[in-house]
């Protein structure tokens, strides 16, 4: 089948294929039958159907086989070698397609499979799902929005345990392509340099930790500590910027905004009788509140805002009116529901921003642990909380 593809009707669902029914592929063929607008009508594996995903459907030998059936679109989640000739052979029949990440077993051969795609006019997708996360889409929204003022930096941690279903490729093309794409996705820049250190600890061919480093065509640097070594699972983005840090969870989508300040110590609050640290918080209908508890100057002291004490910034607000940082309240005290019965040791809480439907705020102390009951509080916060277990 060659030539243009007609347009995918409207009318009625999309007719889609699916190749490889391992580790990935069982997951796209439940995501496909749950999603409206979106029919599986063949499968393909010639390993079989080792997870029992295809249901009444035959499991097909081979790419050419699933083209057969006369499909509108295609998944594709084969081994990464196999990549480039299945969606050339997809792109050469006329069938829209994803393939998983990364692209292709090189970068010759994705730069193959894209032209190829798009000479042909048709829709050819990769598979980077952090893009959907709804922490890391609401970060970018943030940003944009330029909630976080300059952006200086981006860091990504991705680590786990070994995942025994990768074999022909190492932690960099599995797994680091992930925080490579979404880091300049998010900053909406392109990289201009990057560098890395690779080590082999496993006895396996392929690498299984990496370090990277490099820099933004906007000037943000980057770095990316990626490896399938560790005992502990972690996937974290943190975007620094002049207002203070966004840091996304990306396992349980969530996003939390700290604010900059003046944060001291346990050990200096212990030497000096001064102002504490701001209480700060995000997450409300503006941040511009969470940058400073002082209204403009030409207003006035704000409704229910009591007059600062003391300034930490020399230049105080500026008669434009622009929000300054300049309110020390009291240090605040250990939430009296808390099982930590010292002060919190940043001085501060970072208030999680509700990235989805019964998301509530925490503190850090109590991060995994403890969650404030209730609707998010619409006033400046007290210097207590009361917290209650999950």
């Amino acid at each position: 089948m060659t030539g243009r593809p007609a347009a995918v009707p409207e009318d009625r669902p999309v007719r889609m294929g699916l190749i490889g029914l391992g580790s990935m592929g069982r997951h796209h063929a439940r995501v496909i039958r749950e999603v409206e607008g979106m029919e599986l009508v063949a499968v393909a594996d010639p390993y079989g159907d080792k997870h029992g995903v295809a249901g009444p459907l035959p499991v097909l030998p081979d790419v050419e086989a699933l083209i057969g059936e006369g499909m509108e679109a295609a998944m594709v989640a084969v081994p990464t070698y196999l990549h480039e000739e299945v969606a050339l052979a997809l792109a050469e029949a006329g069938v829209h397609t994803m393939v998983e990440k990364p692209i292709a077993a090189t970068a010759e051969s994705g730069e193959r499979v894209a032209r190829a795609f798009e000479e042909a006019g048709l829709v050819g997708a990769v598979g980077y799902v952090e893009r959907c996360n709804p922490a890391l889409r609401e970060m970018r929204r943030r940003i944009e929005a330029g909630e976080l003022g300059e952006v200086y930096q981006i860091t990504t941690s991705r680590q786990g345990p070994f995942p025994a279903r990768i074999a022909d490729v190492g932690v960099v093309k599995d797994l680091a392509t992930h925080d490579i794409d979404l880091t300049a996705w998010i900053a909406q820049s392109p990289y201009v340099s990057v560098a890395g250190q690779v080590t082999h600890r496993s006895g396996r061919e392929h690498e299984d930790m990496v370090v990277a480093t490099g820099q933004l065509e906007n000037g943000i640097i980057v770095s990316h500590i990626v490896n399938w070594l560790s005992p502990r699972k972690v996937r974290e983005t943190v975007a620094t910027g002049e207002n203070g840090s966004f840091v996304a969870n990306t396992l349980s989508g969530d996003l939390t905004f700290v604010a900059n300040g003046d944060v001291r110590s346990e050990w200096d609050a212990s030497r000096s009788s001064g102002a504490s640290p701001r209480v700060t918080r995000s997450g409300m209908p503006s941040l511009a509140e969470s940058r400073c508890a002082w209204s403009r100057k030409a207003s006035g002291t704000p409704s229910g805002v009591a007059t600062p004490t003391s300034c930490r910034w020399p230049t105080g607000c500026t008669p434009s009116g622009s929000w300054k940082r300049c309110w020390s309240p009291p240090r605040p005290t250990a939430p009296s529901l808390c099982d930590h019965p010292t002060p919190h040791p940043t001085g501060r809480r970072a208030w999680l921003l509700q990235t989805r439907p019964g998301v509530a705020n925490v503190c850090p102390r109590c991060l995994s642990g403890w969650r404030i009951p209730g609707p998010v509080p619409q006033k400046p916060l007290s210097t207590s909380c009361v917290l209650r277990r999950l």
